[in-house]
C-alpha cells in the first residue's frame, strides 16, 4: 500500500505563547510550509473545538495559543482570516459573544486582527459523495470559505471514545440541527459514518491538533488533564487521528471513526502505511492514557426488544448529580427530549423552589449529549449493576 498524507508530529512542552509558535510553526513547515495549503487571496475559515463557553484551563476547548499562531501564520501571508465554530446549543450572536470571551479568543482577534464569526445563517449543501449523508446543514461562514483549518482538541469521548479531527467537524453543523444527527444516528457506528461524510464534503486543507495537554477518562468536558505534550497536524484529518491514538496507546478499532474509515478503505488502519516527519513517534507515546469509562456498544444485532434493553443496561447510564442547577442545557440539547426539570420537593407549591434535571432513562439513547454539554459537570455517567459484574469478570 503506497504511504498516506503526511503527519507531522512536534513536541510542545507548554502552552507559553512562543513554546506554542515554534512548535505550530515547526509543524507546518515539516509539511511544507503554509503557502502549501493557503493562497495569498484565500479567505480562511480557522474552526477551533468550541464545546462550550469554557476557559482555556478547563481543557474543554482548542487552547488560544494555537489559533493565535495559526491565525498570525495565515494574516501574514497575506489571506483573511474568519475564527469560528458553531458551539452546543443554540447558534446565536449572544452564546457566540460568551463563547468567544471566556475562550479568550475576543483577545485573539484584537491581537491577530482576525475576524471573530458573527453570521449565524447556514445553508444545505449537496454531498453526492457521501455514503449515508447525501446533503448537510453547513454554517454559511465554512461554506463560503475557500479554506478551512481545522484545530481539534484530543479528548476522550463518551458516545465515539475519542474525539479529534474528525469529530470536531461537526461543529460545522449549526447549533441545534446536530440533535437531528443523535436523533437519526443514534447507532455510533452510523453516526460515525454520518461524520465521515461530512469531512468528504468539507474537507479542510489542514488540520492541527491540540495535544499539548489532552482529556483523559471521562471527556469530552468532565475528564481529567493528561500532558502530552505534542501538536500534529496533517492535510489528512483521518490520518491525523489515526497517529494521535497511536500516540496515546489507543486501539483505532476502538474508534469508531477510524474503524469506519478502515471499512471504507480510507485508510489500511496501520501506522506503517503513514508518512510520519518530525517526532519518532514511538519515543513520544504516552501509554498510561486513561481511556472513556467504557466503550459505547449498540447491540443492533438483536432483535428490537432485546437491543434496548441491552442499550440500557449494557453501557454506562448518565446520572444527574447533586451540583445540577436545573439551567436546563441538557433539555435543550436532548435529542429525544428525555430530560425535564422537576422540583426538589416535589410537594412544594412555591413556584421559586429550585429545580434540576431529572432523565427518564426509559427514553434516554444513551448519547450523551446531556454529559458532554453541562456547564456545572453535573451529569455523571454510571455502570449498570449488570456491566460491573462484566466489567469484574473481563
Amino acid at each position: 500500500m503506497k504511504k498516506m498524507s503526511k503527519v507531522a508530529i512536534v513536541k510542545c512542552e507548554n502552552y507559553e505563547e512562543d513554546v506554542v509558535k515554534k512548535a505550530v510553526e515547526k509543524s507546518i513547515n515539516l509539511l511544507g510550509g503554509i503557502s502549501n495549503f493557503i493562497n495569498e487571496k484565500d479567505k480562511v475559515f480557522i474552526k477551533p473545538n468550541l464545546l462550550r463557553a469554557s476557559s482555556p484551563e478547563s481543557l474543554i476547548i482548542t487552547h488560544p495559543a494555537l489559533i493565535k499562531s495559526v491565525a498570525k501564520l495565515v494574516k501574514n501571508l497575506g489571506a483573511e482570516v474568519t475564527i469560528g465554530d458553531s458551539p452546543g446549543g443554540k447558534f446565536t450572536k449572544n452564546s457566540l459573544s460568551k463563547v468567544y470571551k471566556i475562550s479568550g479568543l475576543t483577545d485573539v482577534s484584537k491581537e491577530t486582527s482576525a475576524k471573530l464569526n458573527w453570521n449565524t445563517n447556514y445553508s444545505t449543501k449537496s454531498n453526492p459523495e457521501g455514503n449515508i449523508v447525501k446533503s448537510f446543514e453547513i454554517i454559511n461562514i465554512a461554506s463560503k470559505a475557500d479554506k478551512i483549518i481545522s484545530i481539534s482538541k484530543l479528548k476522550t469521548h463518551g458516545f465515539t471514545y475519542i474525539t479529534g479531527a474528525v469529530k470536531n467537524l461537526f461543529g460545522l453543523v449549526p447549533g441545534l440541527k446536530k440533535i437531528g444527527f443523535h436523533t437519526r444516528f443514534q447507532n455510533v457506528d452510523h453516526f460515525s459514518q454520518m461524520l465521515l461524510d461530512l469531512y468528504i464534503l468539507t474537507k479542510p486543507a489542514l488540520n492541527i491538533m491540540d495535544a499539548v495537554i489532552a482529556m483523559e477518562g471521562s471527556g469530552p468536558s468532565a475528564g481529567d488533564a493528561k500532558k502530552v505534550g505534542l501538536i500534529l497536524a496533517s492535510d489528512d484529518a483521518v490520518c491525523l487521528d489515526l497517529v494521535a491514538t497511536y500516540a496515546i496507546g489507543v486501539n483505532p478499532l476502538k474508534v469508531p471513526t477510524l474503524k469506519a474509515a478502515i471499512d471504507r478503505g480510507m485508510i489500511s488502519g496501520k501506522i506503517s502505511d503513514i508518512d510520519i516527519v518530525g517526532e519518532d513517534i514511538n519515543s513520544v507515546r504516552v501509554l498510561d492514557f486513561k481511556p472513556p469509562p467504557t466503550e459505547r456498544r449498540d447491540y443492533w444485532f438483536y432483535p428490537p426488544v432485546i437491543r434496548k434493553w441491552a442499550i440500557r443496561n449494557l453501557n454506562l447510564t448518565p446520572i444527574i448529580k447533586s451540583n445540577c442547577i436545573g439551567c436546563g442545557v441538557c433539555i435543550k440539547n436532548c435529542p429525544v427530549n428525555a430530560i425535564k426539570l422537576i422540583s426538589i420537593n416535589k410537594m412544594s407549591k412555591d413556584k421559586d423552589v429550585k429545580k434540576k434535571a431529572n432523565i427518564d432513562l426509559k427514553k434516554c439513547i444513551r448519547c450523551y449529549c446531556c454529559h458532554e454539554l453541562c456547564p456545572e459537570k453535573a451529569v455523571g455517567l454510571k455502570k449498570p449493576f449488570l456491566l460491573k459484574m462484566i466489567s469484574l469478570k473481563s
